[in-house]
């Protein structure tokens, strides 16, 4: 991770997944087919799409912001059936691609066919080779090549027999190396040399299995350029292992194709110490009356409307680079010139104003603890009692009355249960959450034009304003999406979706204050009227004790930064397996993570151990037959290791999430290797090497997908953000007069600084430290 007073540059692509199709063969027409899409850096999973159910042309339609480390190779997007659990067919995006994205013109989606999912397609792993030019006497050029090493040449837990060897073809000459025993890690170390009067633009390294049959027998193919060298100077990297061309070409039809958008990103982000400028102008301008009206925030809003900018991003910018008490002031801000220009409580923050989605976007980030201990109990129990719930007679294979009266019961008992949790979590809501909602509904108690346009009660014009947020646009949509919101890892099937979506449309009815009538348009809903009918005052009195003054008060004096906050618990598990530094044997124990420390206890009455995230080096997956344990993490610092004993891989994954999540933010320095196993009997047990300092033998894995409200970004990374923006539209700003005119200069400042950016890189002989 980056440290907030040094410049490093940040690497991220933007991969949207929109659709696959024919995706069946002719004899697959009959069978049942749930695809879903599966994201891959470096043969790590980081991101996953919704399954869609039974059918051979599926439409995904999302999209991932996914952190790259800067060492990566390759992303991957297999399509897999979920009802099968199989693969149908895969694609890459290797690094030089991604790069090239860069200089591309247009954000342009592109149909990619998909590749069969074969061992010749299926090749992983990373190559380490050292060049050397030089001039001969004779007026030639001399290439000296060595193949140090691989690394990860098969998956982690492989234990068949293997005995890797590769050959060097370069302009028509080969080179075979000797065989080796082992799997992942072959060390070779043989070096081979050349001599052209001109050399070829690239050569090729094919790694093989001597163990296996000539037509079984590759593992992969690094193809090098060499357009890149200077003369005298030892070239060392990481090459990665990719299928061969003619495999490529063999394995490409049949399987269906994929249409996909993808753009890196690579900024470079300036010490936190240079935004401090910046920001002092923006924040200065944030308690004047007219902020919204005049200076940067009114041009912002003015270009976010006309469609200059977008309104999405400039939210999630401007939320995320803000501190609590900013924030608040800033939305204050927003919303008091929303209101004041509104006539119709109808159409009240119903559109998408930078207001609207600045309000969505701070309730994510301030409020996502709040919303985890009021819903997350309830939406787990409804993941996994699966349930059929379905209450609209055309979407059931039995539709009889008693049928459709089971089916309610249960959907009203889960109705009740999570509007029991919201109408009594009003203590626990943040004072931020509070602050923003009186704010907004003192602003509509003011506005005489808003009450005058409403129809029957007019005193409901206050309450349906703060209702939309704190249900249609909170409680709603995480009940809809419980995985966006972070309550859930996994995607719901297909019985728990339909179950979650008829809980959103009540929800959503509730926060409109709507009655037993809104059955109109969707009768089968009817069921559940005389609950809405009974919580509709409960609404108002929840929202009543939201807005209560004299309660936020008494909660401001805990302000503290977004980015900070307390440190809220994060995964925790009953009993866990855990090896304690210095330990020869796991013992079971409370463990917990939260946003800054691992802890692990005995007991809960017990002091527990502590391991502070600012001093991690590696969180990865260990070899499973390490310590005779499958679904092994282990965590390393620079003097010390624990290893946690998970119970399913799935588990795995959620656990090195949350670390990798926090890990961006905590200042720490991920190194970009590790070894995968443990030293005993005077060797590694991954890679066989008999030093205990030997050098790190398995690639380390950092990427991760984001979201719009992540705190895993470092706070210079969240500054940067707005600030890019800002430049954007620097012309704009130089246009206006007064005190826009302190943004300007604050914006000038900043792009005259002359950073020094930080360019530690791995190599073979040492591990090196990246910004993960």
């Amino acid at each position: 991770m980056a440290s907030p007073h040094r410049s490093f540059w940040d690497v991220s692509v933007e991969l949207r997944i929109s659709e696959a199709k024919n995706l069946g063969t002719s004899k697959d027409q009959n069978d049942a087919m749930s695809p879903y899409c599966l994201v891959e850096v470096d043969d790590e999973e980081v991101a996953r799409t919704s399954t869609k159910w039974q059918t051979f042309n599926p439409f995904f339609g999302e999209t991932f912001h996914i952190a790259m480390p800067h060492n990566f190779s390759v992303m991957s997007i297999s399509v897999c059936d979920q009802t099968k659990g199989t693969k149908l067919g895969l694609m890459y995006l290797n690094r030089a691609t991604l790069f090239k994205s860069l200089s591309s013109d247009g954000h342009k989606e592109a149909w990619f066919p998909l590749l069969k999912p074969v061992p010749v397609i299926e090749v992983q792993g990373e190559l380490f080779v050292e060049l050397l030019l030089t001039s001969t006497p004779y007026g030639s050029k001399r290439l000296d090549v060595t193949v140090v090493r691989a690394r990860d040449i098969f998956h982690k837990g492989f234990s068949g027999k293997c005995e890797p060897y590769f050959e060097l073809s370069f302009d028509g000459d080969t080179r075979t190396s000797e065989k080796k025993r082992g799997a992942r890690f072959p060390l070779w170390d043989q070096s081979f040399s050349f001599e052209r009067k001109t050399l070829p633009d690239s050569f090729t390294i094919t790694v093989f299995d001597g163990t296996k049959k000539a037509g079984q027998s590759l593992l992969g193919q690094a193809s090098i350029t060499l357009d890149h060298l200077e003369p005298g100077l030892r070239h060392p990297q990481w090459h990665r292992l990719e299928p061969r061309v003619e495999d490529y070409d063999g394995n490409t039809s049949g399987n269906g194709t994929i249409r996909v958008f993808a753009q890196l990103t690579h900024q470079l982000i300036m010490p936190i110490s240079a935004y401090h400028p910046l920001f002092s102008y923006l924040l200065s301008d944030i308690g004047r009356p007219d902020v919204a009206t005049r200076g940067w925030l009114g041009l912002l809003q003015s270009l976010v409307a006309d469609g200059t900018i977008d309104r999405d991003g400039t939210a999630s910018a401007l939320m995320l680079a803000l501190n609590t008490d900013d924030a608040v002031s800033c939305l204050k801000a927003l919303t008091i010139d929303l209101i004041s220009k509104s006539d119709n409580s109808a159409t009240l923050f119903r559109s998408n104003s930078l207001a609207s989605k600045c309000a969505d976007h701070f309730m994510k980030i301030v409020g996502l603890p709040y919303l985890h201990e009021t819903l997350k109990e309830i939406i787990d129990d409804i993941f996994y009692e699966k349930k059929d719930c379905e209450i609209d007679p055309s979407k059931m294979s039995s539709s009889s009355p008693s049928v459709i009266k089971r089916h309610a019961t249960d959907l009203t008992r889960y109705l009740e249960r999570i509007l029991d949790r919201i109408f009594s979590s009003c203590a626990r809501c943040p004072w931020p959450m509070r602050a923003v909602f009186s704010n907004i509904r003192s602003a509509v108690e003011q506005n005489e034009a808003l009450a005058s346009s409403t129809s029957g009660d007019d005193s409901s014009t206050p309450y349906t304003a703060v209702s939309g947020f704190v249900f249609l646009r909170f409680f709603a949509p995480a009940v809809l999406s419980p995985k966006l919101f972070g309550m859930r890892e996994e995607l719901a099937d297909a019985t728990t979706a339909r179950t979650l979506t008829l809980l959103a449309k009540a929800l959503q009815t509730i926060g409109n204050l709507g009655s037993s009538n809104f059955a109109v348009k969707e009768q089968y809903m009817a069921p559940l009227g005389p609950v809405i009918d009974k919580n509709v005052p409960r609404v108002k009195a929840f929202i009543d004790e939201l807005c209560r003054v004299s309660a936020i008060a008494a909660h401001a004096k805990e302000s503290v930064q977004m980015d900070a906050g307390s440190d809220t618990l994060i995964a925790a598990s009953a009993k866990m397996p855990v090896l304690e530094p210095g330990a020869k044997s796991f013992k079971k124990k409370i463990v917990s993570l939260t946003r800054h420390m691992l802890m692990w206890q005995k007991s809960p009455s017990e002091t527990p151990a502590r391991l502070l995230l600012k001093d991690v080096i590696n969180v990865e997956r260990m070899e499973p037959n390490t310590f005779d344990k499958k679904n092994l993490v282990q965590v390393l610092t620079d003097d010390s290791r624990v290893v946690l004993s998970l119970s399913s891989a799935q588990e795995v994954t959620t656990w090195l999430k949350f670390f990798r999540e926090f890990l961006r933010g905590s200042g720490a320095y991920i190194r970009s290797a590790c070894h995968a196993g443990t030293f005993k009997k005077n060797k590694w047990t991954c890679c066989g090497q008999n030093t205990q300092d030997a050098a790190p033998c398995s690639k380390a894995h950092t990427a991760l997908a984001l979201n719009s409200f992540s705190l895993a970004l470092s706070e210079s990374e969240r500054m940067h953000a707005l600030y890019a923006i800002l430049v954007s539209l620097l012309p704009r700003l130089q246009e206006l007069q007064g005190r826009a005119s302190r943004v300007t200069k604050g914006i000038q400042q900043l792009l005259l600084q002359k950073p020094r950016v930080s360019r530690r890189r791995a190599s073979w002989a040492h591990s090196g430290l990246i910004r993960a």
